[in-house]
């Protein structure tokens, strides 16, 4: 819905047919917020609209890294160029948001994590990686066991979905505005432990170690969400201000 009414307004912001500019007065800001809803593929091509427009992508507040109609997932490596272009012509310019929406049985994660450290330099505050494979059914994109943690003083909001985590890729403490956490169909059976000082919302939905439990460290948490589809339910450890958790266990 956000990405077709951003297409109708970049339509709207072509060149009028006696050569005036529609929405001319806007300021840039406001275009590079209307920019940000279109998947990138789009956003680049507004730069053929009018002289203005030349630019304008680069310092647009979110990229989208999607399929062409803004939902569906994207082929990793019909994507992997563009991507890796896109990033290096846009520059350091900041960033509200970062979606990564990508489909494939063999996905390059050292290269995807190229992306995401992109992302974090440019003080990122929400990021969204998707990875659905093409004929296996379940998580496809594994992190190494020397894979870091994320750091990041800027980041509020993180959404992961299909990924298999190492034992300490959830540990938080790095990231300390962090404040809502979203995990759907990922494994979870090499993570020790979910752990972070600032979390105020957790969603989890996945697969647990079957033979230990892991353990969930959020003093501050105000929320949980916890369905697990295989394996031990996790310790919940002491959260004096959780209100309410339900379970689909």
């Amino acid at each position: 819905m956000a990405a077709g009414k951003a297409r109708k307004r970049a339509r709207q912001a072509a060149p009028a047919s006696d050569g005036g500019d529609r929405i001319g007065a806007l300021p840039d800001e406001t275009l590079h917020h209307v920019l940000s809803f279109l998947p990138a593929q789009e956003a680049v091509r507004t730069c053929v609209l009018a002289r203005r427009w030349l630019h304008l992508w680069k310092s647009a507040t979110g990229l989208r890294i999607v399929g062409a109609n803004g939902e569906a997932p994207v082929p990793f490596e019909e994507v992997r160029e563009f991507v890796d272009s896109l990033l290096l012509l846009r520059g350091s310019s900041p960033l509200e948001t970062f979606e990564l929406r990508v489909a494939g049985d063999d996905i390059d994660v050292r290269h995807v994590r190229l992306w995401v450290r992109y992302a974090v330099q440019c003080k990122v505050q929400v990021l969204r990686l998707s990875f659905l494979g093409n004929t296996h059914v379940g998580p496809v994109a594994r992190l190494g066991p020397d894979d870091p943690p994320l750091t990041s003083r800027h980041l509020t909001k993180l959404e992961l979905r299909g990924l298999v985590f190492n034992d300490d890729f959830l540990d938080f403490s790095r990231c300390p505005g962090l404040q809502d956490l979203h995990i759907q169909d990922c494994s979870l059976e090499h993570a020790e432990r979910i752990s972070s000082q600032s979390l105020r919302h957790l969603y989890i939905r996945g697969a647990f170690n079957q033979s230990s439990r892991a353990g969930i460290l959020a003093p501050n948490l105000a929320s949980l969400v916890l369905e697990v589809t295989f394996g031990m339910t996790p310790v919940i450890q002491k959260m004096p201000l959780l209100v309410k958790i339900p379970w689909a266990l």
